[in-house]
């Protein structure tokens, strides 16, 4: 029970103007849990409990049992239940100074999960915007360092225990450290803009009794509700989609009742930044994908593969690597590929018979998150959305054989020779680096494509 102007707190008082700012006030005027507070006689403080509409007094006139006096429910002093002293401060955990630091965290987010309206109600007018920020950065952290750190060990140290792919690992953790923290840093930009654009359309939209610190205060307290995804493992993989909605049904309620607008001006408030976003990152992606089909499917087709004598593929290569390099990212980049044909048209329109096929395509490869195809002078081999790998013969070795490998991954690219005995651990390691099982590319299906290119 406070000030609805400025959150004094009035248990215990006598009807009449608010000690702090003079603002009238009554029972009346507020809602109470049924059974949870005591109405007493201004006269005797005999007790009184409310069992009608929102705790109020049923009827709401009576004479006194105790002393006779004729009293209203607007006379009387409201107290709450003895052993309940609680309900008397209704103000946010965050903001209880002789709570401890974990226990002030960690109910305040239960008030945003499961009371989001007591959140909005107990947010005090004087309430610390940048304690809001504070709280608010904090769990976007947790859910990084408790739920996804346990989870990136987890995808990193299985291949290793499998027997691949360590130093591919160990090589991504440091990027996946870089998207962790512009991914908080990102989270909490946008929960503060999406608090500065809520509030500019509750201005717009109507009558608002509070400024913008009140609003990004409401809104940052409201994401308590996120901090489903510190979970460890199964909160980022599992409970990111489920706590973002949550997080956005508790801001709704919060700033309903904080600063005392309709749900349909909150709701609208609230939702309309990332139903923005979420339209602009839908039509980007669209965008992506259909230029690079549309780039791919303006390149001729191959000739028909001819026949030729067995040898080694065209020194060429190694001179027109980077044009190599850009086929084989734009034809990555396509989510599904089911034949090389697109990759071979765009390398023949960059440079016209470079790469003529020596063959029929023989083989596809299928393994755990790539795909191959080899002929006589190449191998190819695809992740999709992340990178790809060519291989062909190389002629400056006096003695046996080397390969030219041309790897591209994301906008890296690189070129590298390697001979025959470490050509098969050299391609395994760098489809673990991908993501890929590298093992399931076989050291059988190397020497089947030696025996191909040989025949």
């Amino acid at each position: 029970m406070n000030c609805s102007k400025c959150d004094y707190p009035l248990w215990n008082l006598a009807p009449g103007s608010c000690p702090e700012c003079g603002e009238s006030f009554d029972p009346t005027g507020h809602e109470f849990v049924v059974g949870r507070v005591r109405f007493c006689c201004p006269e005797c403080d005999q007790t009184y409990y409310g069992d009608g509409a929102n705790g109020h007094l049923q009827p709401h006139e009576f004479d006194c049992v105790s002393c006779g006096r004729h009293i209203t429910e607007r006379e009387c002093v409201v107290r709450p239940l003895d052993g309940e002293d609680e309900i008397a401060s209704t103000v946010v955990p965050w903001y209880q100074e002789h709570l401890g630091f974990f226990s002030r965290f960690f109910r305040t987010c239960g008030w945003a999960m499961v009371r989001p309206i007591e959140l909005g109600k107990g947010t005090p007018l004087t309430a610390s915007t940048a304690a809001a920020v504070g709280f608010m950065s904090l769990i976007q952290l947790l859910g990084v360092v408790v739920g996804g750190f346990p989870l990136m060990v987890l995808v990193m140290g299985v291949p290793m225990l499998g027997g691949g792919g360590g130093g591919g690992a160990m090589a991504a953790a440091f990027p996946l450290l870089v998207v962790a923290s512009v991914g908080v840093l990102g989270t909490v930009a946008f929960i503060l803009l999406n608090a500065c654009v809520a509030h500019l359309i509750l201005v717009f939209t109507g009558r608002l009794q509070h400024g913008l610190g009140r609003t990004v205060t409401l809104c940052c307290l409201g994401s308590g509700s996120g901090i489903i995804v510190a979970i460890p493992c199964f909160g980022p993989y599992c409970g990111s989609y489920v706590s973002g909605i949550w997080v956005v049904v508790s801001t709704i309620l919060v700033l309903i009742h904080g600063q005392r607008v309709s749900g349909w001006r909150a709701g609208i408030a609230v939702l309309s930044l990332p139903f923005a976003a979420l339209v602009l990152g839908v039509a980007a992606i669209l965008f992506v994908q259909l230029a690079a089909v549309n780039t791919l499917a303006r390149a001729p087709m191959p000739p028909t593969p001819k026949v030729l004598a067995p040898a080694a593929a065209r020194p060429a290569v190694e001179l027109q690597a980077e044009e190599v390099a850009a086929a084989l990212r734009d034809f990555t980049a396509i989510p599904f590929q089911n034949s090389p044909d697109l990759f071979l048209g765009e390398v023949d329109r960059l440079v016209p018979g470079l790469l003529q096929a020596g063959g029929p395509v023989t083989m596809q490869i299928d393994g755990n998150g790539f795909v191959g195809w080899w002929n006589r002078e190449m191998m190819l081999l695809a992740v999709p959305g992340v990178g790809g790998i060519l291989v062909t013969q190389t002629t400056d070795a006096p003695e046996g054989r080397r390969f030219l490998v041309i790897e591209v991954q994301g906008m890296i690219e690189s070129t590298k020779k390697v001979d025959e005995e470490s050509l098969h651990l050299d391609l395994v390691r760098r489809l673990d680096s991908f993501g890929a099982r590298g093992l399931d590319l076989t050291e059988s299906m190397i020497r089947n494509w030696f025996d191909s290119s040989e025949s």
